[in-house]
């Protein structure tokens, strides 16, 4: 947070782009703040990931996390957030309900698919976005421990097989990436690399969630 979110926020901007943060709402009122600042001016996309690091099944009062996640958002950015990751990944049964209830709109808590699907609640539908664990920077290079390069030849090894599946169907390509892991002097590199190949290709929209989301729903 202190050094690696600069490289990235960098690497997104130089190259025209925006980017989808998953955030602890505290971090907007905290110390951390001008990361939160310097996220919302460079015209990113706030996603719910608890008021505070805790997966869900262990805070005190769910609900009250969710809810206090999405007004602390909402108050800060000036608009309700629309999607939510949460900590860890770690829903309940009464999840998808408690968000939907809050007002979030999509969830990127269940890894599958390259399309968004439509779930139900009991406040009204909730959209599951793609989201691939396999191109995660956690589990490759803090659980897995594989080198560096190897998390750079599996995402141009998923988008070049999207790709062409996309000239038929839209497909959906996420990279989620932390500050501490991806934004290191060793790894960025291969950060940037995975765009500049990405970007040498044709009829590729480089969207955040909330944008997918939109498109999705228009097209329903």
């Amino acid at each position: 947070m202190r050094v690696g979110i600069w490289r990235l926020l960098e690497c997104i901007a130089q190259r025209g782009l925006r980017a989808s943060a998953a955030i602890n709402a505290r971090v907007c009122m905290g110390p951390a703040e001008p990361v939160a600042r310097a996220m919302l001016d460079a015209g990113w996309d706030f996603m719910g990931h608890g008021y505070h690091q805790a997966a869900l099944h262990t805070v005190a009062d769910q609900q009250e996390n969710i809810r206090d996640s999405f007004n602390a958002l909402s108050d800060y950015t000036g608009k309700p957030p629309k999607g939510w990751l949460g900590p860890g990944l770690h829903e309940t049964l009464d999840t998808l309900d408690y968000l939907a209830e809050a007002g979030f709109k999509f969830v990127t808590d269940w890894p599958m698919d390259e399309q968004p699907v439509t779930m139900r609640t009991s406040s009204g539908p909730m959209v599951a976005m793609p989201y691939s664990m396999e191109l995660s920077d956690l589990p490759m290079m803090v659980v897995q421990q594989h080198q560096s390069r190897v998390w750079l030849e599996r995402a141009i090894d998923q988008f070049d097989r999207l790709y062409d599946e996309g000239a038929d169907q839209p497909r959906v390509m996420s990279m989620s990436v932390h500050p501490y892991i991806m934004g290191v002097p060793h790894r960025i590199k291969y950060f940037e690399a995975a765009y500049d190949h990405m970007l040498q290709h044709d009829d590729v929209w480089f969207a955040t969630a909330e944008e997918i989301y939109d498109w999705f729903t228009e097209r329903e």
